[in-house]
């Protein structure tokens, strides 16, 4: 509802620290009830995307629907569309990304809970045990890649979920070699955005086993791309 569209000026504070990167994050809530992107929107999309490449700089995109309903330790209220809802969703935008892969460094997850970071969530649930909620989940995952142009990258919100969707719910800590990396697999496309860096030892629940997932982060570094904001 407060949409502020992209310009020249909207580059001056990158320019200004001798940047090149600006995060872009899309609010769609009004389309949280499943309801079809309208044209004008996924045309706003692309009028940012020619601002970026008319400034010389690239955006890190993330789609969500929802920022705000959190009341406290577990405690949130949003109302986001069904996987169905999302997936056509991602097919709406996956030609307008296509189109401006140029100006895309890399697409953040996003679409799940508040802020599109997968944890306060009314459907696809934080219960690393729930089946149901990983199958969800790493089908998502598969839709953000399909809809992701093929030579960039999608990052998630914590490693869990990445290891997660490659031991398909089991968890798996195998990383990239140089002969699997840039390879085009499903893993050697994802990436990682850590949006709490140093709030916590965990980093707010961000890791879940530091151990191992220090160790895939120590490895993912060398061939995908790790980012984030920090907290606390």
């Amino acid at each position: 509802s407060s949409w502020g569209a992209l310009n020249q000026g909207s580059f001056q504070d990158c320019w200004n620290d001798n940047m090149s990167l600006k995060f872009r994050y899309y609010i769609m809530e009004h389309y949280n009830d499943g309801s079809a992107i309208a044209q004008a929107d996924l045309n706003r999309i692309s009028s940012d995307c020619a601002a970026a490449r008319a400034a010389g700089c690239k955006l890190i995109i993330r789609f969500t629907y929802s920022n705000s309903g959190y009341n406290g330790d577990n405690d949130w209220h949003i109302t986001e569309p069904t996987k169905v809802q999302m997936q056509a969703h991602m097919a709406q935008l996956k030609p307008v990304l296509a189109a401006n892969a140029d100006v895309i460094a890399v697409v953040q997850a996003g679409f799940v809970g508040i802020w599109g970071e997968w944890f306060y969530t009314s459907r696809f649930g934080k219960d690393w045990s729930n089946n149901n909620a990983v199958n969800d989940r790493n089908d998502l995952i598969n839709s953000l890649l399909d809809m992701t142009p093929a030579d960039r990258f999608v990052q998630l919100r914590t490693v869990h979920y990445i290891t997660e969707y490659m031991g398909k719910g089991n968890r798996s800590y195998t990383g990239l070699t140089d002969q699997t990396a840039f390879s085009g697999s499903a893993q050697s496309r994802l990436g990682h955005h850590n949006d709490a860096f140093g709030a916590s030892e965990d980093n707010w629940g961000t890791y879940y086993d530091k151990g191992k997932e220090y160790n895939y982060l120590k490895n993912m570094g060398q061939y995908a791309p790790l980012g984030g904001e920090s907290a606390g």
